[in-house]
């Protein structure tokens, strides 16, 4: 796993999902904020979160496994 502290590690997730225009850049968004069940991410967007948490922590992190309500929020 990374070594970065998680609020390094949830800066960094918030900064690529503004890159990636699946945020935008005047929402206020922190480590907290629901992402899918508050309607910022849609179902689409979720791929490419799983990809971006996957680059920022170095962990393979398997699509099967993981549902809506494990991506609500970054932390």
């Amino acid at each position: 796993m990374d070594s970065r502290p998680m609020e390094r590690l949830s800066k960094d997730i918030i900064q690529a999902l503004l890159e990636r225009s699946l945020l935008r850049s005047d929402q206020s968004i922190g480590a907290n904020t629901p992402l899918v069940s508050s309607g910022l991410i849609d179902s689409f967007g979720l791929v490419e979160v799983l990809e971006i948490l996957e680059r920022v922590t170095g962990l393979s992190i398997p699509a099967g496994r993981i549902g809506p309500q494990d991506l609500d929020t970054i932390e």
